[in-house]
């Protein structure tokens, strides 16, 4: 279980959303991030705490929840791997910026159609949206006897990610010059 301490109570954060309930009962919550305010808080968790959750039949896949105490208590937690086509399958938090904006992790699913299912995709989560940075499967496969990982595909990949972020990069600029 996961709890928030803010203003002199404490909240049980990693609880299901009103009308959610999880089949397998309640799961273990990671704590991976939160504020220095400590009104937020990221986690991950095999429960199934928000009606888009997708954990996977037998909860055996986590998603990536937001816990955001300024929001209505109906609103107060968000599936942030929310993937509809099938589980999120988040292994892990790997950064977060200073103000929790940017949020990037490490999941087997391909979120949004994006990415290899099944495969390691690096994720970052910004204004709502979840876009593919890099597909770290090129990388393991080079471990792998059976498959090939070559130095030209992690390098399109990593071109590919750069380039996103300067991208983004630019257009937050541009954005918060106007």
């Amino acid at each position: 279980m996961l709890y928030l301490r803010s203003g002199g109570s404490t909240t049980l954060v990693s609880r299901p959303n009103p009308g959610v309930s999880d089949p397998e009962g309640p799961r273990p919550a990671r704590f991976c991030w939160a504020p220095l305010d400590g009104d937020r808080a990221l986690f991950l968790s095999t429960e199934k705490l928000t009606a888009d959750a997708t954990t996977g039949p037998n909860d055996e896949w986590a998603d990536l929840y937001e816990f955001d105490a300024a929001r209505p208590a109906g609103e107060r937690l968000q599936d942030l791997s929310a993937n509809p086509a099938e589980p999120a399958a988040v292994m892990t938090v790997v950064g977060v910026s200073e103000d929790g904006s940017y949020v990037y992790f490490v999941a087997a699913g391909a979120i949004g159609g994006e990415g290899e299912a099944g495969g390691r995709n690096l994720y970052v989560r910004h204004a709502g949206e979840t876009t593919l940075v890099a597909s770290l499967d090129e990388w393991h496969q080079s471990f792998l006897p059976s498959r090939t990982g070559t130095p030209w595909d992690v390098l399109l990949d990593t071109c590919a990610g750069i380039g996103a972020q300067i991208l983004l990069f630019l257009w937050t600029t541009w954005s918060s010059l106007r």
